[in-house]
């Protein structure tokens, strides 16, 4: 199975009802960990090994993040392509959507792919800020990728791929307060942002899409990489310690945990807040 259908049947799986709230979603690899009552009150979820692992072992945590977006600035955005993050060769760059100008895409099948689970209406809006952005002489918003995946999400909402229990993730990942950080203002101006450019035709309100700082920021920075932010509130609800056990890395399109010691079989994962 290559990556398109292996995306593609992960979607299915949300569509179809497979994923339940206060459960272990389909794109987490339950067979490496079993879901229980944290330790911190604080946290969400508690994820416990099922197998002892030694230092500088990785564990697959998560197939295909429920959304992922390229990095910052078209520079980045034209060597990776949006759906699949093939990497372009050499001096070689993707072809950009003919419709938003915005995304890159390695071939007409995975343009095809993204436009089936997300991009039909995600286009329009993309297409739509990016017009008002040339008027105003600026592209702060498209070239922000916290921008990007909050209308993903949303779209994802909005066009029933993402069924309840994944949005109640999302809604939970936005109430949790973690610690002091003074970017709720910002992240609440960005969503009035999505519904002044984005959303004409479309009611959306504020306490509704909850885009607190957790949502794109504890739930995907946290795993990001140089070059893709992956967003997924499952993340955001995993125990936090200064002193965390494993620490968060992505490869090709899996998020894995490494051990940073010894952990014993039945002990609680925990990792390292944002920073």
């Amino acid at each position: 199975m290559d990556s398109v259908d292996c995306l593609e049947s992960i979607y299915s799986q949300i569509e179809a009802g497979i994923v339940v709230a206060n459960t272990i979603p389909v794109r987490v690899r339950a067979d490496q960990v079993t879901l229980k009552p944290s330790a911190d009150s604080r946290s969400r979820k508690g994820l416990f090994l099922v197998q002892d692992v030694k230092a500088g072992d990785s564990l697959v945590l998560l197939n295909y993040p429920l959304v992922k977006t390229v990095t910052d600035g078209p520079m980045f955005r034209s060597k990776i392509c949006e759906f699949c993050s093939s990497k372009a060769e050499g001096e070689t760059k993707f072809n950009v959507c003919s419709s938003c100008g915005v995304n890159y895409y390695c071939t007409k099948e995975c343009l095809a792919s993204a436009w089936k689970l997300y991009r039909k209406k995600e286009c329009v809006s993309l297409r739509t800020t990016r017009q008002a952005e040339d008027r105003c002489g600026g592209h702060l918003l498209i070239d922000s990728k916290l921008y990007r995946s909050a209308m993903r999400i949303i779209w994802l909402k909005f066009s029933n791929t993402m069924i309840y229990g994944e949005w109640s993730e999302v809604l939970e990942a936005g109430k949790l307060k973690k610690g002091e950080d003074d970017s709720d203002d910002d992240l609440k101006a960005m969503a009035a942002l999505l519904v002044r450019y984005s959303f004409t035709t479309l009611e959306v309100r504020l306490s509704l899409i909850r885009l607190d700082k957790e949502v794109v920021k504890n739930a995907g920075s946290r795993a990001t990489g140089k070059e893709v932010l992956w967003v997924d509130p499952f993340i955001a609800g995993i125990r936090q310690s200064p002193e965390a056990n494993f620490r968060l890395m992505v490869h090709d399109a899996q998020l894995q945990i490494k051990a940073e010691k010894d952990i014993a079989r039945g002990e609680e994962i925990t990792i390292q807040a944002c920073t």
